[in-house]
């Protein structure tokens, strides 16, 4: 399966550099789809807005793709209570990486600071690479990274510019390191 995406805008994403491999990983849902459960697929099916069967398509190719291949772990519950058990389980060799896209929004203000103060408090115990892929207020970033470490937020970088659905990416960021040279984003 295949994902296009225009790139936009004067800066390219750093393409060309090595591609990062997960090691390790798992999710958090509050209620996961079974991919086996025609029910559950059809609730999921019909998400999609009937004047986009690109997007159907696409959906149909990584739900084949999924069902074809060894999917990760998927813990059900509310993040605020797995989050610190799940994250103790990253193999201590790994850089733990918490990623969402499109889930904070979904949460009350309240609760946005809350799991920000949370990611923030876990990386008291080691650190978190923090990449989240959000709906801003105006014209900021959606696509940022954040490096926690100590039970803060040591940094956090604005990356890119996104359609909502894929469609298209503008990338932002320059040659930047994060953590005194544990990861860079950017052209280097």
């Amino acid at each position: 399966m295949t994902l296009t995406c225009q790139l936009r805008g004067t800066v390219p994403p750093p393409l060309d550099e090595p591609i990062l491999t997960a090691g390790w990983r798992c999710g958090i849902d509050l209620h996961p789809i079974d991919l086996t459960d025609s029910d559950d697929m059809a609730w999921l099916r019909a998400l999609v807005w009937a004047d986009h069967p690109d997007r159907a398509c696409r959906l149909d190719q990584a739900t084949q793709a999924a069902m074809s291949g060894q999917l990760p772990p998927i813990h059900a519950g509310d993040v605020f209570q797995l989050l610190p058990d799940v994250l103790a389980t990253t193999p201590p060799e790994a850089v733990a990486c918490v990623f969402h896209t499109a889930t904070l929004a979904h949460f009350s203000s309240e609760a946005r600071e809350r799991f920000e103060h949370l990611v923030a408090e876990l990386s008291g115990d080691r650190p978190i690479c923090w990449l989240q892929a959000e709906p801003r207020p105006g014209t900021e970033p959606r696509l940022r990274l954040t490096w926690c470490e100590y039970g803060h937020r040591e940094h956090t970088w604005a990356l890119g510019h996104y359609h909502p659905h894929g469609a298209w990416i503008e990338w932002i960021a320059l040659n930047r390191t994060l953590a005194d040279g544990k990861c860079t984003i950017g052209r280097t």
